[in-house]
């Protein structure tokens, strides 16, 4: 069984007003209380999933530990998060009230595909567990119909899990049973 971490933040109150190491540099580029309160859950997950283990990081910034893989994706008021000990896996999360800019969707979206929040928010799934960054690979190479991942037009050996909590669309992508999945308030997750 994998657990699946998530953790619905405040907008009234700030969890901790401590910058993260990750954070030193643009914390203020948070304005919004949620937006502070996702990063230091994110952060918070980070350390739980690698434990006692050195995060490195690949020249993507994609989190890399020695004792399994791990992702982690926010938006708005929910933090999720992903552990795998034996293959690389990406997760994302998109609010479903969130709205695509017009201008971004030729650059997202094939004349093939639903041109919506949960299309896109596969695709980041996909490019997070590869861990290539949304910046380095290009959208319209990727393909998602049916259940399944193209890339270039080649057939990927990925499985697609979807689920909703509350208003918003989860996608997690990688090598992986989708029953075995199984969701957990991150709360109790670093207690145990």
């Amino acid at each position: 069984m994998r657990h699946v971490y998530y953790k619905f933040v405040s907008d009234e109150t700030i969890l901790n007003n401590e910058q993260t190491e990750i954070a030193k540099n643009n914390w203020s580029k948070y304005y919004k209380i949620t937006d502070k309160n996702t990063h230091y859950i994110s952060y918070q997950m980070k350390k739980y999933f690698a434990g006692p283990y050195e995060i490195k990081y690949n020249q993507y910034k994609k989190p890399i530990i020695e004792n399994g893989f791990f992702n982690i994706s926010h938006d708005n008021k929910l933090c999720v998060g992903v552990f795998d000990f034996n293959h690389d896996i990406g997760i994302d999360v998109m609010h479903l009230e969130r709205k695509l800019h017009d201008n971004h969707v030729k650059k997202i979206f094939n004349d093939s595909e639903p041109k919506d929040i949960r299309q896109f928010s596969r695709k980041e799934a996909y490019i997070k567990m590869i861990g290539k960054g949304i910046f380095a690979i290009n959208l319209l190479d990727i393909v998602i119909r049916d259940g399944k991942i193209y890339y270039k037009g080649i057939l990927e050996p990925y499985n697609i899990f979807e689920t909703m909590l509350d208003n918003y669309f989860i996608c997690i992508v990688g090598i992986f049973n989708p029953i075995d999945f199984i969701f957990k308030e991150f709360d109790d997750a670093v207690t145990m």
